[in-house]
């Protein structure tokens, strides 16, 4: 039942294996089997491992899972939901298969396949309908279905995206409703909107979910600002954001050696554009302040990381950290870029060789790529910080940045890309100060004059790969000494 039958039906590879049982629970049926299973399936390290619910983390109901030749079987059984006013979780009975269609989330996901007849069954009437016409519908009135159990209007979103499927004009209107939208912010856990909008951003089309969520009113109740003790709706800058994230996935498309980066990359480039324009410094709580960790002494957090944290958190491994790292170098990196118009690589003064080898040091390799990707869109006018003027930018499909284009972006990413090459501080991480402490101590720098020199010292390296331990000696004497 569900995922995988949707999947067979268009012509997909699924694992996603649920067996719906009608006459005992998941556990019973999976014990029952394991005999059969330790006879028959030879080399098999057969057991059935129950699941419990756990409403804490969205787990509605018991399952079990039993693994057949190394595939996974989820077991449940056939049932029927009830649903209070002030909770998504539901009370829950045995029901019939119509009753067990009709709960689900949508049309799509509730069709059956029944092993005794080999057929697939549609009991909502609508679910094979709906997927030859590429449709998004919900069994039962959407308003009902997304006051029960708020976070379909989220399911249905990244459903839409996935598979390029359109709303119904019904649960369209439904999800725009006030009412539907208070319910959403108020009785889904913010760790399953991480979850789903995590696994809208693996998706086929990450920026059609992000535009979906802004034609519906979405966006801010997903993205949340952190205010005083209580998240708060942020300006709706939706349109801005999806701009922004349009022209890093149109870079990205472009950009033939972007299939080096990797997933967990290519995601933070898209997440980095979708909130570059909420990059500017978080409200402030004004009992206590909010300390990220891996941030820099004294920096505060920006919107986007305090979004990240509180309000999609577990979406991205160090996403608050790594975000605000891009954020801190794309000034630097823009100034380079600027730099090498005036110049060209080979006659960049050597105070732009070590402006780029810094922003890379600070970067280190798995945000270099990312910041590199992310720099071209601040010409954007949609990517303005909140706090400035914006101008409008509308989120249609068919509607793309205004700033420049793709091949001038890609132009730009191209060109810091060859300069850090060019410049040999493309691993500037990996850069050693020629003179170290003890001999920065026989030269006569002590405490922090030593401290300093030192890192004046690594400034002036970046800037002169080939120089020399002689060099590097002659260059504090005369800076330090002297």
């Amino acid at each position: 039942v569900g995922g995988l039958v949707r999947d067979k039906m268009l012509g997909l590879q699924s694992t996603d294996i649920d067996i719906a049982l009608d006459t005992m629970l998941g556990e019973q049926f999976g014990q029952a089997l394991l005999p059969f299973l330790e006879k028959n399936a030879k080399g098999e390290d057969a057991k059935a491992v129950v699941i419990k619910s756990n409403p804490d983390q969205s787990k509605h109901l018991e399952t079990a899972t039993i693994k057949v030749l190394g595939v996974a079987l989820d077991l449940v059984n056939l049932r029927s939901e009830t649903y209070t006013q002030d909770s998504r979780i539901p009370e829950q009975t045995f029901g019939t298969p119509v009753q067990d269609a009709m709960r689900r989330d949508l049309t799509i996901n509730a069709l059956f396949y029944n092993l005794d007849t080999g057929g697939v069954e549609d009991f909502t009437g609508r679910g094979l309908d709906d997927l030859r016409a590429g449709i998004i519908r919900t069994p039962l009135e959407p308003r009902v279905t997304f006051l029960d159990d708020p976070l379909r209007v989220l399911r249905a979103v990244r459903f839409a995206a996935r598979f390029d499927f359109g709303l119904d004009s019904e649960l369209t209107a439904a999800a725009a409703l006030p009412e539907v939208q208070e319910a959403l912010a108020q009785k889904v856990s913010r760790e399953r909107f991480g979850s789903e909008i995590k696994g809208c951003l693996s998706g086929p089309d990450p920026v059609q979910a992000m535009r979906l969520l802004a034609q519906l009113g979405l966006f801010p109740v997903v993205f949340l600002v952190p205010g005083e003790g209580t998240p708060q709706p942020a300006l709706d800058t939706s349109s801005h954001c999806v701009a922004c994230m349009a022209a890093a996935a149109e870079l990205l498309s472009a950009w033939q050696p972007a299939e080096a980066l990797t997933t967990a990359e290519r995601e933070l480039v898209l997440l980095s554009a979708l909130l570059l324009p909420l990059r500017g410094p978080a409200p402030q709580a004004p009992v206590k302040k909010v300390k990220q960790k891996g941030a820099r002494k004294g920096q505060m957090p920006s919107m986007a990381a305090e979004i990240i944290r509180a309000s999609v958190p577990g979406m991205l491994k160090n996403g608050p950290q790594k975000i605000d790292f891009v954020y801190t170098a794309l000034p630097q990196l823009a100034a380079v870029h600027q730099a090498l118009q005036g110049t060209g690589r080979e006659a960049a003064p050597a105070a732009v060789r070590s402006q780029l080898g810094l922003a890379i040091r600070e970067l280190r390799g798995d945000l270099w790529r990312v910041a590199a990707a992310v720099a071209p869109l601040l010409s954007l006018p949609a990517a303005a910080p909140v706090g400035q003027e914006l101008p409008s930018a509308p989120v249609e499909r068919s509607t793309s940045p205004s700033a420049g284009s793709t091949a001038e972006r890609l132009a730009y990413l191209q060109e810091l890309l060859a300069a850090a090459e060019a410049f040999q501080v493309s691993r500037a991480w990996e850069v050693e100060p020629l003179v170290k402490g003890q001999e920065g101590q026989a030269l006569g720098l002590k405490g922090p004059q030593l401290g300093a020199a030192t890192k004046a010292l690594l400034t002036w390296q970046l800037g002169r790969p080939n120089a020399t331990k002689d060099d590097a000696l002659q260059y504090l004497r005369q800076e330090f000494l002297s």
